[in-house]
């Protein structure tokens, strides 16, 4: 796998799932640093809408994996 394969399946992924922010700069870094400060120090807390998240959660993976390694033997 490439980086730029990499990179393109981790930014699908975080926008398919709501589950982050993909940062393209240092100053866009430092500017959701500033949002997410503000916006904890006002509600304290930070907001997460993520979604379809449960594809990744640890409980499947290891059945895949197990799944894999059956298949292997």
């Amino acid at each position: 796998c490439f980086k730029d394969e990499l990179e393109y399946d981790q930014s699908k992924i975080i926008k398919n799932t709501n589950s982050g922010i993909i940062i393209e700069s240092k100053n866009q870094l430092i500017d959701e640093i500033r949002s997410l400060i503000k916006e904890f120090n006002l509600t304290k807390q930070i907001t997460c809408n993520s979604r379809n998240v449960e594809q990744f959660s640890r409980k499947l993976q290891v059945k895949k994996l197990a799944e894999i390694i059956q298949n292997e033997f």
